[in-house]
């Protein structure tokens, strides 16, 4: 830099860098922002509209409007006679640079259909002859633009702003008198609500001209209609931009009515709001779009008239009537009705000219170009050239001002009259208070969408999706919906019940959707349905089972496979056979981002040297699909023989290899990007210097705001180069790449169990005791072994068993013995099931016998585990044990005694199910670094045993025993379960999720134990459930979230205990719950002298299946984080942040349903709660 201040002056925008930064002139010390004028800029082909031009308006979020002229500038689009509307501190109407230098065959972001414009005949239009008229006053800016885009088309926009709406007159009209297709477009942001929405059908009209916008709508009308567009967030992700909080908690919308004329179209649809196809819109946010709405009329001559008028709560418009101006369509007359004013709005199409108005009620104007007249209580403001006016009035106003002077005019007969207006009839006009827009047009309807937007389940699983719910439109509106969901697909609610909701009241239900075990991979649908003609808008949410690939052929240029998986979704090209489009388990958008204007590669592209064999974009030879495969013959620098790609797509990853014929003796390059966020990776190797590459085989980029970042897997460690939106490594045929997503936790297992691979060249062996993972089926499976190797150590006074990576299946429990630690590997040692069975009893079994007969003996064997009930037996009066001898064709010797009787009349039956880990009475003993998969999915039951029984890790009567870094997931029962009188238990460090029942489950009086820092997520009741009697256990640093039932339930005498720093967020039913339970008498049975500290309980909200009135006894409607039924004394409550992350209605931080005597409240935050404590009578 340079005392000149010239340096780099070629790049005009220095001026605003850190030149003048450094050597500008310096700021004063107050800064008082300057006023605002609206002005008319020919040489930067704009004008700008101010509703509010002094200093107020930088702060005020008063309406702005930028007309664009019909001149050529620079870098510009053909957007001439375009509309830009700020308004309530927003951008309403937006100018959208989709793609910077857009290749001409898109045909978008450079077009006419991109901006807020008229097109005539699908053209764009073009810089043309024009003059503009304008007059900028207190009240009301004035602006006009005459001239032509179009050959032989003679065109006009006109705009009255004020400080609450803004008229929008665009006038066109054939020369010739030709009939022409003209196309009046409007793009908003956030979601768009269309009045009538019924009347809306499925549409493909755009896809020949228009073919970026889709989810496409459209109806046919002559009346006036109306939508609404209500932004919270703008299309911007909470985390990733940097806006506060505020600007998510505020609502804006605006509504755009539109006057009938006869033959119109409206189209809606959803525009881009980055990029572009098929990676133009940000899914899994609510406002993933910019909406558009299209008007079509096929005609010589017609005017669109719009009123755009934004808000924030709701409309203040209440009439809006266009005047009867007869066969003159180069005049508009509108009256507008508030409860605060009356306006009365005058256009002419002829500029100068003087025109002459009387409606069939007496009122009359003459003017020139445009009047505005505010009659508003006792006085009258008009703006314009005004000649004269007849208008109605209930009283003489007090003052009249024309033009900023006070005016002197007469009140006779209920008419204010100035000037000489056209003479006319004063008649009582009827319906004077009547507005152009229907009732059904105008009255509250509901509107529904999902998040995430579609469900994808893996075979035999379950996902959640949330289903929002907006009123829009006058009085309130509500119903019924009736769930459909195709055959193989339970959900649950089946109905849905929609309370009264006014206009912008939101209501949210959570939809749990499962498969059945039986139901084939494929897409289908679930439809809610209204009932009895209730004012609900239909809704479907697209459903898959497995890994589903289809084709999506609805623009041919851009044709798709798209493959839906539980992990993820993908789209690739037709074109390239490489794709550029890839969301998360979660529906959320994570490649696609245009980085550096529109330099692209996809994922993955292929390099060869600096030619590129694959590349998104750039056309391959061919693409051959299989059941779960795409490979892609080499259409660019190389022939087929040199190179070809394979993808393989599973549930939760894909693979992505080269595969013969390419040439084995060449390295390739893979490229993988742009990724829309691509943090630093956390990795497995190593990096001499930052601009260096990364060696290593494992690399995980999380994401800062959603739960999953990337987690890439190499075949070996390779050299990786991080480019921050993209990476790229060398890659031969034959070698494999894995791309999944993660939560930090199970990337962190990844990380550590590469780690602790051995060497290349060090045996596995050497750290395993006489034990190895083998094939599993019926005769070879691993839990004989496993049991050996424990009895073993225990028998030598105690030790470590060590397994070493890979998949253990078992068909018995492995049981624990005194002082014998059983460590694995992180992530690598998986334990599973051999498989779940259960088959009727074919006679009843009563108590103390130790033989059962079973129906179908055929996929039963000496060994087995299992438990036997019948319909009225539960809890402990479930027997476990182990068929220790085939004593019939279909009869079995049990290794214990049967603890009830079991009766054929009541469904008895025997299930082949265990816990995979179990101890009874053991004392100082260690599981460190297991898995257990449970393939919950793959169970013929439900719930079979709860954890009182049965859970994946099940203590019983057990002391000093610790679990720590373990993965539980998908068992058919609970989670970890340590039960009767088990003391010096400790649970750390452990993820608990997806499993059947409860997540941890401490209870039969055990005592004196600790659970910390385990994640305990997705299970199907409470994620920590405090059973009868547990005393003086601490409950800290624990993250329980996302589980079906309350985050932690707590009852029967468990008293003493200690819940400290947990975050409890985001479960089914409430983040604590003290339960009602009572003792063999009917006596209350409570929780007593529990303390709660320095716990964040947030956003726990009812599930779908359990209402609240059911689940949590709590009335219809209401949400609560800590829920007290029963009676509870000496409970203390301190330092917690307790209540939502967003305002809820109808919420409460504490409901005490019972009593909760001695209750103690010290220091907590409530958040977004209408009540911190609520007792309902």
């Amino acid at each position: 830099m340079n005392p000149q201040r010239d340096h780099a002056l070629n790049y005009g925008r220095a001026v605003w860098g850190w030149t003048a930064l450094t050597h500008g002139l310096p700021l004063p010390e107050r800064l008082q922002p300057p006023p605002a004028p609206s002005g008319v800029y020919p040489s930067q082909g704009l004008a700008m509209l101010r509703a509010d031009e002094s200093p107020d308006y930088w702060t005020s979020g008063a309406l702005a409007a930028l007309v664009r002229l019909g001149t050529r500038v620079g870098h510009g689009h053909e957007d001439y006679y375009s509309l830009i509307l700020h308004g309530k501190g927003r951008l309403l109407y937006p100018d959208l640079n989709v793609i910077q230098y857009e290749p001409a065959y898109l045909g978008y972001t450079h077009e006419g259909i991109a901006h807020n414009t008229l097109l005539v005949d699908y053209q764009s239009p073009r810089p043309g002859q024009f003059a503009t008229q304008q007059e900028f006053a207190p009240e009301v800016k004035y602006f006009a633009i005459h001239g032509s885009a179009f050959e032989d088309v003679e065109q006009s926009r006109t705009l009255l702003l004020t400080r609450e709406y803004l008229l929008d007159v665009f006038h066109a009209q054939d020369q010739r008198g030709r009939e022409r297709v003209f196309d009046w477009v409007m793009h908003g942001l956030g979601r768009l609500y269309p009045g009538r929405p019924a009347s809306y059908q499925p549409s493909h009209e755009l896809v020949p001209y228009y073919w970026w916008v889709d989810n496409e709508r459209s109806r046919r009308t002559d009346a006036a209609w109306q939508v609404d567009w209500i932004q919270q967030s703008a299309g911007i992700t909470p985390g990733l931009q940097p806006l506060g909080k505020e600007w998510f908690e505020q609502s804006v919308g605006v509504r755009l009515t539109m006057l009938g004329v006869p033959g119109t179209q409206v189209f809606c649809g959803d525009a881009p709001i980055t990029d572009g196809p098929p990676y133009h819109r940000i899914e899994g946010h609510p406002e993933g779009s910019s909406p558009v709405v299209l008007v079509r009329r096929l005609t010589s001559a017609t005017t669109f008239v719009a009123l755009h008028e934004p808000y924030t709560d709701a409309p203040m418009l209440t009439s809006i009537r266009r005047l009867d101006t007869g066969k003159d369509s180069s005049l508009v007359a509108v009256r507008l009705q508030s409860a605060a004013f009356t306006d009365y709005l005058l256009l002419s199409q002829v500029p100068d000219k003087e025109r002459e108005l009387v409606t069939p009620g007496g009122e009359a104007f003459r003017f020139r170009n445009y009047a505005y007249l505010r009659l508003a209580g006792d006085q009258l403001v008009g703006r314009g050239a005004i000649l004269a006016f007849r208008l109605r009035a209930a009283k003489q106003p007090r003052t009249v001002r024309l033009n900023g002077s006070e005016t002197a005019v007469q009140y006779n007969a209920g008419f204010v009259q100035y000037g000489s207006p056209p003479a006319g009839s004063p008649e009582i006009e009827s319906d004077r208070q009547a507005s152009d827009l229907e009732p059904a047009e105008r009255r509250a309807y509901v509107h529904a969408w999902f998040l995430p937007e579609e469900v994808h389940l893996p075979e035999g699983g379950e996902r959640q999706a949330t289903l929002y719910l907006r009123s829009i439109g006058e009085g309130t509106a509500q119903g019924t919906y009736r769930v459909l969901p195709p055959p193989g697909i339970l959900v649950q609610p089946e109905r849905i019940e929609v309370p009264a909701l006014r206009h912008g009241q939101t209501h949210t239900v959570r939809l749990r959707v499962r498969a059945h075990r039986q139901a084939p991979p494929r897409l289908d649908k679930i439809v809610l349905q209204p009932e009895a003609d209730a004012p609900l808008v239909s809704v479907t949410l697209p459903v898959s089972v497995g890994v589903v690939v289809t084709e999506d052929r609805r623009l041919p240029r851009l044709a798709q496979f798209v493959v839906r998986a539980p992990g993820y979704t993908m789209r690739g090209d037709h074109f390239s056979g490489v794709s550029y489009y890839l969301l998360d388990a979660d529906g959320h958008r994570r490649h696609g981002r245009i980085h550096n204007t529109n330099f692209i590669n996809g994922f993955p592209g292929v390099q060869r040297g600096e030619k590129w064999c694959f590349r998104y974009r750039m056309p391959c030879q061919f693409i051959w699909r299989g059941p779960n495969t795409l490979t892609v013959g080499c259409g660019g620098w190389y022939s087929d023989d040199e190179a070809r790609l394979q993808y393989t797509f599973h549930a939760e990853r894909i693979e992505i290899g080269l595969v013969p014929p390419t040439r084995p003796n060449v390295e390739h390059t893979i490229w993988l990007g742009n990724f829309d966020v691509l943090l630093p990776p956390l990795h497995n190797g190593s990096q001499r210097a930052p601009h260096e590459p990364i060696v290593g085989d494992r690399f995980y980029f999380p994401h800062p705001v959603y739960r999953q970042g990337v987690l890439l897997t190499l075949p070996e460690k390779k050299p990786l180069r991080y480019f921050g939106a993209a990476i790229s490594f060398p890659l031969h045929v034959g070698q494999k790449l894995v791309l999944q997503f993660a939560t930090p936790e199970e990337a962190k297992k990844q990380l550590l169990a590469a780690q602790a691979k051995p060497a290349q060249g060090e045996s596995a062996a050497a750290v395993e005791i006489a034990v190895a993972a083998s094939p599993g089926d019926n005769q070879n499976t691993d839990d004989r072994r496993l049991q050996q190797a424990i009895d073993q150590v225990a028998e030598q006074g105690g030790g470590q068993v060590r397994l070493g990576p890979g998949r253990y299946v078992l068909r018995n429990s492995l049981r624990l013995r005194e002082r014998v630690s059983l460590l694995g590997v992180p992530d690598q040692t998986v334990l599973v099931p051999h498989s779940w069975k259960v088959v009727p009893l074919a006679e009843d079994a009563r108590a103390g016998s130790r033989e059962i007969t079973l129906a179908d003996a055929a996929d039963f064997q000496v060994g087995d585990g299992v438990a036997i009930r019948d319909d009225q037996t539960s809890g402990f009066a479930i027997t476990t044990a182990t068929l220790v001898e085939q004593i019939g064709p279909k009869r079995f010797r049990l290794s214990q005694p049967l603890v009830h009787d079991y009766g054929v009349a009541r469904r008895a039956r025997v299930a082949r199910l265990f816990p995979l880990i179990s101890g009874s009475g053991v004392a100082h003993a260690l599981i460190e670094g297991i898995t257990i998969e449970g393939h919950k999915q793959l169970a013929p039951f439900y719930q079979f045993a709860d954890g009182c029984r049965v859970a994946a890790i099940y203590l019983y009567q057990c002391q000093d025993v610790t679990i720590r870094r373990c993965l539980v997931r998908d068992f058919p029962g609970d989670g970890i379960s340590f039960q009767w009188q088990s003391r010096g238990i400790t649970v750390e460090d452990c993820v608990v999720e997806n499993n059947n029942v409860f997540g941890v489950h401490p209870g039969s009086d055990s005592r004196d134990s600790l659970v910390r820092r385990n994640r305990i997520v997705g299970n199907g009741g409470p994620g920590l459930f405090v059973c009868v009697g547990v005393r003086q256990v601490r409950f800290e640093n624990n993250q329980i979230t996302h589980n079906r039932g309350p985050g932690i339930s707590v009852g029967c005498h468990d008293t003493d205990n200690v819940f400290l720093g947990n975050a409890i967020t985001e479960n089914g039913r409430g983040g604590v719950l003290f339960r009602d339970d009572r003792d063999d008498h009917g006596q209350p049975a409570g929780a007593h002298r529990n303390r709660f500290e320095k716990n964040v309980i947030l956003d726990n909200l009812p599930s779908p299946e359990s209402p609240n009135s059911s689940a949590t006894g709590l009335p219809q409607g209401v949400i609560a984080g800590v829920i007290f039924q029963g009676t509870h004394s000496g409970v203390v409550l301190r330092e917690n942040v307790i209540g939502y992350s967003k305002p809820n209605p109808n919420s409460a931080a504490i409901v005490i349903l019972g009593q909760a005597p001695e209750l103690t409240l010290e220091r907590n935050q409530f958040r977004h709660v209408q009540h911190e404590v609520l007792r309902p009578k």
